[in-house]
């Protein structure tokens, strides 16, 4: 399984086309998508969690009071069940 992880901060105009684009590119495997959001001010994380209600293999991971990019990405890593991770 590929584990893939989206560290996101305000992307709620760039984080559904995104998904959309990665899962069309990855359907054919068995993987699992994990958005790290730093509880962006700008509904990234209502918006993420509007995409993946029927969509079981993303996850949504919303840190409050915690941020940084690099922490995002170590959790989010932290929290991968895939053989393969990709950043």
């Amino acid at each position: 399984m590929i584990s893939i992880v989206i560290p996101t901060f305000n992307e709620v105009k760039n984080i559904i086309p995104l998904l959309k684009k990665l899962i069309s590119l990855i359907n054919e495997y068995e993987y699992e998508i994990i958005v790290v959001d730093d509880d962006s001010p700008d509904g990234t994380s209502e918006e993420i969690n509007k995409f993946i209600q029927n969509r079981q293999k993303i996850k949504l991971i919303t840190r409050i009071g915690r941020s940084g990019l690099s922490s995002a990405i170590k959790e989010g890593l932290m929290f991968a069940k895939g053989k393969y991770l990709l950043v």
